[in-house]
Order: C-alpha cells, then structure tokens, then sequence
C-alpha cells in the first residue's frame, strides 16, 4: 500500500525548464525508455534551416543529461555562408564564430542553458552514448569539453559549403531523401563508403540497387569481423541486370533495414562491378 501511495501521489520538483509533478518511476527505467520519433523538417534557400516541429498539440520532450527539455514550439538552426554559424566542435566546445565547414553530414543537438534558455546547435560529429545520470548513457554529443549536455536531435547532409542542404521528409523515424547513388565494390566483401548518411549506432539503409547490361549477383548485410574477410551475416542479395541481362535477374531491386557500418554499407557485388550502384533513399534513424 505504501508503494501505490508513493506512486499515486506526485510532489512538484523543479527543472532548468519549470516545474512539474513527478511520482516514484525508478530513475533507471525512466533514462532509458525510448522517445518518440522527433518530428523535424528542413526549409528555405538551399534548406538552410533544420526545424523540430514540436507544438502544444505535438510536444517533444528531451532527455538533457540528469534533466529533460519539454518543447512545445518550435527550435531551428538556420546556417549561413559567413563565419557567424553556432557550431559544436568535436572536442565539445562551441563558438558562434564558424564557417559552415566541409561538405559532409551534420548532425544536430538540443541543449539547455542553466536559466532554461534552450538551443539548437550542428556538429559534424556523430552522436554515441555518452555518460549520464541514473545508471544510462544519452545519445549525445562525444566530446569532452562540453559546456553543458548536448542531446542528439537529427542529422541532414550539406553537399556544398554555399552552404546547400539535400531535402528530406522525415515520417515516423525514417528519413525520405533525395536519392544518393554509389558504384559498386569488387571485393569479397568491401565497404561502400557513404558519405550522405549517418553512421551513428542504429541507423538503417533502404533503397534500390541498379544493374548493367550483365547479370550481377548483390549482397548487403555486415560483416563478420571488422576486417570484412569472412562472408557477410544478415544479408539481402538478388541479381541484377540490363536488358540483355540473364533471365533470373531484374533491372532493379529495393532493399531496407540494412545496418550501416563504419563509412556506409558492407556489400559483395560480382565482377563488373562498375555497372551497380547502391542507392540510398531512405535512412531510418534512433530519434
């Protein structure tokens, strides 16, 4: 009886963002449930500007370290051809004083400052689990001379320092992008390296793979060992092919939930492998 008492009745206790009834949930439980997707977008010239579209009637509520972030309107991060960008460093560190930086993909982070002031900051660095209270670790930035939590939000892919963003759709946890094609590997198996994507922990591929005027049998999946020399696990495979291509192969095949790997995706493509390509078109995310 005690215990439902304990639970039934919640105290008030105060955040850097208000104050909000709590009840006795184990802290554990709590930090490592997992959220719902994070609704974002991107928008104007170029798609400069990465938006949570979090309202009153679709909240987006954060973990920040030992604390959390209730969004309930929207926070952007608008990039800009100059040296005026807040960015994250990989060490940690931030400065509002940055050029965007190289082409590649940027990733996206939500902070609270001590007096709830809430930011959107980018990163080229990808997120892993760092350190946080109540026996969890936050998907956050990596680095080590943070000025405060940095909690990952969302990623997108800057194809030119103008600065240009590709387009996306996010539904659910799945980004629909622009599709990203890579020509095939000859090797037993080999690494494509992806430079549109993430490569965090979690993230999945999908797309199609395209063939040439001969049959070409295709394998993706992960590799056994981080030397790729042994066959891959979890694979898909097909065979494909042009129009003068075998009779058991098709022009084109989809694939999904394929794991990314360390620079893309592992894959085992057939001797001319110059006539494939792996295209992205969607990527499912952690958030």
């Amino acid at each position: 009886m005690t215990q439902q008492r304990a639970f039934g009745n919640p105290r008030i206790i105060a955040g850097k963002s208000g104050e909000y009834p709590s009840t006795m949930v184990p802290l554990e439980l709590l930090a490592h449930l997992r959220t719902h997707p994070i609704p974002c977008s991107n928008s104007g010239a170029s798609n400069i500007t990465f938006t949570i579209n979090a309202s009153v009637s679709d909240p987006v509520f954060i973990w920040n370290g030992n604390d959390f972030i209730p969004l309930k309107t929207t926070v952007s991060h608008t990039w800009a051809n100059s040296a005026t960008n807040a960015l994250i460093a990989t060490t940690g560190a931030t400065s509002s004083a940055n050029t965007p930086g190289s082409t590649g993909v940027k990733y996206y982070y939500v902070g609270a400052a001590s007096d709830g002031t809430i930011q959107c900051v980018a990163s080229a660095a990808k997120p892993s689990y760092v350190e946080g209270a109540y026996s969890a670790g936050v998907l956050g930035h990596p680095g080590t001379a943070r000025t405060r939590m940095w909690t990952y939000v969302g990623w997108n892919y800057m194809s030119a320092t103008t600065p240009a963003f590709d387009y996306f759709t996010k539904k659910g946890y799945i980004y629909n992008m622009s599709n990203h094609a890579y020509a095939g590997v000859d090797t037993q198996p080999g690494e494509i390296s992806m430079a549109a994507v993430p490569k965090h922990n979690g993230v999945r591929l999908g797309g199609i793979v395209t063939g040439g005027a001969t049959a070409q049998g295709v394998e993706l999946g992960a590799a056994t060992d981080p030397t790729a020399t042994n066959a891959l696990v979890g694979i898909w495979k097909t065979s494909v092919g042009g129009a003068s291509a075998a009779a058991d192969s098709v022009p084109y095949a989809g694939f999904h939930d394929i794991p990314v790997s360390t620079n893309g995706v592992f894959a085992h493509i057939g001797a001319t492998a110059t006539t494939v390509n792996v295209i992205i078109t969607k990527v499912t995310d952690v958030v």
